[in-house]
């Protein structure tokens, strides 16, 4: 992929969540999939957690009766003004709640209050983490870029997460350099869990790609065999938005962990997503 598309991807990406923050948000007030909760089970009391690409901040609910420090990171300016929002107004209820469903009413938190940079820091504890709590979690939610990871100070993380971001990435270097930048973020026996989407397994996707693949034989698509573009519709089915995705297969995966200098402890799938548990 040349410089010009690659660009051209990434601000297409970044203009699409800011586009679609609202609608967004909305449909992603559902309870976390299985396979995720039982990928955030091991995280324990004490924990540092990184989130990469927190979107509206919806895993921080899985770890709200856990002792942790959390930090959820996005590109997009306004879902991270939506993350904060959703647990100053305790939009999230506990998934350990057997009777779970989101609601308005008020949890044990302590409301998230804007500041700016300086201001926060002045507020934060001595990890240098918002003084923000939903449960037993302490928290905190900041616009970051998952190719600058290395310019946020927080690092010795036990985990990172980066749930369906990286096939939002153009380019072979970029994904691996995104997995370098979490590699750099963990501890010495820390562990990064990737989830992206699994395109190949729904009909709708299938076309997408094959569509694509025939524009690049004729050379009129500049995008890297398997990505593909389709329109965000609103809960009115209406289209808003272009959004751009790259098709993983598990090989691949494979590959991109393999030349970041990762280690895969876990790797499957299942219909909608592939699921990595990478370490150094």
């Amino acid at each position: 992929m040349d410089k010009q598309t690659e660009k051209y991807l990434l601000n297409l990406v970044k203009r699409n969540y800011e586009e679609i923050a609202a609608d967004f948000d909305l449909t992603r007030k559902k309870q976390l999939w299985p396979e995720l909760l039982r990928l955030t089970e091991p995280v324990k009391n004490g924990d540092r957690v990184l989130d990469v690409g927190c979107g509206n901040g919806r895993l921080l609910e899985a770890f709200g009766e856990k002792k942790i420090s959390y930090l959820g990171v996005d590109n997009s300016e306004k879902l991270i003004e939506t993350a904060r929002k959703n647990f100053q107004f305790s939009i999230f209820n506990f998934q350990t709640n057997p009777n779970f469903q989101f609601s308005n009413k008020i949890q044990n938190t302590r409301p998230y209050q804007n500041a700016s940079p300086t201001e926060s820091s002045a507020r934060s504890g001595a990890d240098g983490f918002w003084r923000g709590t939903f449960g037993r979690a302490k928290y905190k939610f900041q616009v970051a870029d998952i190719l600058q990871l290395d310019k946020l100070p927080e690092r010795n993380f036990a985990y990172v997460f980066c749930i369906a971001v990286l096939h939002h990435l153009p380019g072979e270097n970029l994904r691996i350099k995104a997995l370098e930048q979490m590699k750099n973020k963990i501890n010495k026996n820390g562990q990064i869990i990737l989830t992206v989407w699994n395109l190949w397994k729904q009909a709708k996707f299938r076309k997408l790609i094959f569509k694509y693949g025939l524009l690049k034989l004729i050379g009129k698509n500049k995008m890297d065999w398997d990505d593909i573009l389709f329109n965000w519709k609103n809960n009115l089915g209406q289209p808003v938005s272009r959004r751009y995705y790259h098709t993983f297969t598990k090989k691949e995966l494979k590959k991109l962990a393999v030349r970041a200098g990762l280690k895969i402890e876990k790797l499957s799938k299942d219909k909608y997503n592939y699921y990595a548990v990478l370490t150094k």
